[in-house]
């Protein structure tokens, strides 16, 4: 069961790995490409793209709150390797999940609250473009559900198999 379980979230973490990487991407893109006529109409013509600060902003949140998805999956967060160190291979994958359900309730709460936030929101649009308020704190949900699949697939891989998670996380 606890495998079964644990292949389902690997291969959700898989596409939301691509997904992620993908949109992160092309966002990117769009943001040099956006900014980039913005230096020129600045430059050249002597008149401002007024909309492009809202959409960098939006981007911004995208791309920001993708990507923190982006460095779990990979393992690239930033760890104490001496606390590591001094823990035996029991103790480590103990103090693993124990640390992952901490962090896993923690984002559940910002999911909530997100989610309460993006229901405010609805009915608020941004000054300039007119864009829906909800659309800035979207990525704050969907980041913290992403988190939490690859922590719960992190600690089930833990749990019944030290050998494969040490391999990956190097």
């Amino acid at each position: 069961m606890h495998q079964q379980l644990y292949y389902l979230l690997n291969k959700i973490v898989i596409f939301v790995d691509k997904t992620f990487e993908m949109i992160t991407s092309i966002l990117l893109i769009f943001v040099v490409f956006i900014n980039g006529m913005e230096i020129f109409f600045h430059s050249v013509i002597g008149d401002s793209l007024h909309w492009v600060y809202e959409i960098n902003l939006l981007c911004a949140n995208w791309i920001y709150f993708l990507g923190i998805c982006l460095v779990y999956i990979k393992k690239k967060d930033i760890v104490v390797d001496l606390i590591d160190r001094l823990m035996s291979e029991n103790t480590k994958s103990f103090y693993s999940i124990v640390l992952n359900t901490v962090i896993v309730i923690m984002l559940c709460i910002i999911a909530y609250q997100a989610s309460k936030l993006m229901f405010i929101q609805v009915k608020t649009k941004t000054l300039g473009l007119g864009i829906p308020n909800f659309y800035f704190s979207m990525p704050v949900f969907i980041s913290s559900i992403a988190i939490i699949l690859i922590l719960i697939r992190d600690s089930l891989e833990i749990s019944f198999d030290h050998k494969i998670y040490r391999q990956r996380k190097k």
